[in-house]
């Protein structure tokens, strides 16, 4: 890497660091005061300091923002960085001494790599591992209020539900167990006060729920170990699919999940929200090209014309983020909602976007 390889590089890095700062900043200032109330109650509680508590808060957060503006801000550092040059008059003297542009940006196009590399490993790992956290709000961040529940069904065709659930103690308050005729004999009802799920180990009653105050039932046509009377009004229903975790977790689950729990989930019997989780699936593969997609439309527009105005490029390169986000939101809704094949949906942007990135690189001045 030659020393203006070097540069270009470092300029690129830091250009995407400052947008990254800038817009984060902007996003916990206004969101923090919004729920400011929420974070004074939080300190109250906890007896935290209060910047502990914002620290720990955005903290995670940061991931999550890296994570739905990594794309953008890419682009918007690849701008910075030619325009810089263009605004200076930098770039004609390279182009007057043989370089060709394509050499040029080639530290661009690594850095632009590197940064999407970097968003596929915080998808992949970061992101599931911190779910927990990301998904609940400041009022149940630092409390063990209850929460809701999420139905959900076993392979053998098992509903299992609840009112209310206790995260500290993985308590699920008011459950309630459908069991399929094809499996009892006939429809079978078990409700129950409290049921409390028993991580799996090496006892006999573990690796499902403990179930208190419940309403008595007839196993007579149903003598299968699943469900076992201990005492009158106390069962343990074994599960292999339905743990504390899944009953309880966001409706948006499958937002944060990693590639590997979304195929998982797919091949599951019983599971719901099919399209939705193809629609992720297929989204894991398509949003690194995408974005590389972005800043190549935008390396392209910014060289297209070495006389137009810089504020012009910069505000067609703002556009065109604006198209790609409005075209990933109507191909969500399309996909979602069945009107096209869950695949088609999540490449959609891709294949319209696609062939003018091509058409517009070729078309740029080098």
């Amino acid at each position: 890497m030659t020393l203006l390889d070097r540069w270009l590089f470092r300029t690129m890095l830091q250009s995407w660091l400052v947008s990254f700062i800038s817009v984060a900043s902007l996003y916990i200032v206004i969101d923090l005061f919004t729920k400011l109330d929420d974070f004074l109650e939080a300190a109250r509680v906890t007896q935290w300091p209060l910047y502990r508590i914002v620290t720990e808060f955005y903290g995670f957060q940061l991931l999550l923002i890296f994570d739905r503006l990594c794309g953008v801000m890419t682009m918007l550092a690849a701008i910075f960085t030619l325009t810089w040059l263009q605004r200076h008059n930098e770039l004609l003297p390279f182009l007057a001494a043989g370089v060709p542009m394509r050499r040029l940006l080639r530290p661009i196009v690594l850095g632009s790599l590197i940064l999407i590399g970097l968003s596929v490993v915080n998808r992949e790992l970061l992101l599931p591992q911190l779910a927990d956290h990301m998904h609940l709000s400041v009022k149940d961040w630092f409390s063990d209020r209850p929460s809701q529940i999420t139905g959900s069904y076993e392979p053998n065709g098992i509903l299992i539900e609840g009112v209310a659930a206790q995260r500290g103690e993985q308590l699920i308050r008011q459950f309630s167990c459908t069991i399929p005729a094809r499996l009892a004999g006939g429809l079978l009802f078990v409700n129950a006060k409290e049921a409390r799920y028993i991580e799996p180990s090496s006892e006999p009653l573990s690796g499902g729920w403990l179930l208190t105050d419940a309403t008595e039932v007839d196993l007579s046509n149903w003598p299968d170990p699943l469900l076992i009377e201990i005492d009158p009004g106390k069962y343990f229903l074994k599960t292999t699919w339905v743990d504390f975790k899944r009953l309880t977790r966001p409706r948006q689950w499958h937002q944060l999940a990693s590639t590997k729990a979304l195929y998982q989930e797919l091949e599951q019997e019983g599971s719901m929200h099919l399209a939705t989780l193809a629609m992720q699936l297929h989204q894991r593969f398509t949003a690194p090209l995408l974005s590389l997609l972005l800043v190549g439309l935008a390396v392209a527009i910014v060289l297209h014309d070495h006389q137009q105005s810089i504020f012009i490029k910069m505000g067609a390169c703002l556009l065109l983020a604006a198209l790609f986000v409005g075209s990933g939101i109507v191909s969500n809704y399309l996909g979602e909602r069945e009107i096209i094949a869950s695949a088609l949906a999540a490449w959609l942007p891709l294949l319209a976007f696609g062939p003018l990135c091509l058409t517009f690189l070729d078309a740029m001045q080098t």
